[in-house]
């Protein structure tokens, strides 16, 4: 919900992100959605709608190159140090 780190995501990813509006609803009326088309048979073409575009955020290309650099360093320590977290993992047993 935070445009500021979808900011950062498009950056990241070197895509573009597209804002919706009634994101913060989206899970829990697309579950009465569904509810309402096992129960009444409706056309789902007129039921889901899509939901307005509120923005979308494209990525500034120089920034991108920044976060592949680090996304490339991300991936390598969590590689190099993955066997260590799956060990604190056991020693904590489960939730």
């Amino acid at each position: 919900q935070s445009r500021f780190w979808m900011q950062i995501v498009a950056q990241a990813l070197g895509r573009p992100v597209i804002l919706y509006g009634g994101s913060e609803t989206g899970p829990a009326f697309g579950a009465a959605r569904l509810a309402r088309l096992a129960l009444t048979g409706e056309d789902p073409g007129e039921v889901c709608t899509k939901p307005d575009v509120l923005a979308v955020l494209e990525p500034e290309p120089d920034l991108h190159a920044d976060y592949r650099e680090r996304f490339d360093d991300f991936r390598r320590l969590y590689t190099a140090l993955k066997p260590e977290f799956r060990r604190g993992q056991a020693a904590a047993g489960p939730l």
